[in-house]
């Protein structure tokens, strides 16, 4: 099954969930906001199964078509100009830049083919403005192909007790 996310932070944290293994992850950095929790709450947080399948199986459709105009090709001159606007401020040279282009055609293409050759695809999106766009981007793309399509849509909040909820954009 092929997943679909749309920033490539998702990417990352898909990759990761198709083969999740809580007893063999590899520690790394953590930051808290507020208090920081126990080990028992960082257990409960972290419980649950892997998705499933090949960490490969995973293209990131994030153009970013919140922002900008989007009435071009969608990998474009014209769009790649929003992106590097978007950028100005940070010292991302020439290569970074192409290989990021690429990495998004590359992942297109390959939502393209799996949707052609009958492969099974799930999307998961949310309600933040990027992913909403995408969204669309994709159901359009994919609207002249017969295939096994779900989506998964992320809840808007999720109660973490009778009084509290966590706001969810992602």
């Amino acid at each position: 099954m092929l997943e679909v996310v749309f920033s490539d932070s998702e990417k990352g944290s898909m990759k990761v969930t198709k083969n999740y293994n809580a007893k063999t992850m590899l520690g790394g950095a953590t930051g808290y906001i507020g208090k920081e929790p126990t080990k028992a709450e960082l257990e409960k947080h972290f419980e649950g199964q892997a998705v499933g399948g090949n960490s490969q199986d995973v293209v990131n459709i994030g153009f970013s078509l919140d922002i900008g105009d989007i009435s071009g090709e969608i990998d474009g001159n014209e769009r790649q100009n929003v992106f590097r606007k978007l950028w100005g401020r940070f010292e991302i040279d020439n290569k970074e830049q192409e290989c990021f282009f690429q990495n998004q055609h590359e992942d297109m293409e390959k939502l393209l083919f799996a949707a052609k050759d009958g492969i099974p695809i799930r999307i998961w999106k949310s309600n933040a403005p990027y992913s909403t766009c995408g969204f669309h981007f994709v159901c359009n793309l994919l609207r002249n192909i017969n295939g096994n399509i779900s989506v998964v849509s992320l809840p808007k909040y999720i109660p973490v007790s009778e009084n509290d909820i966590v706001e969810c954009s992602h």
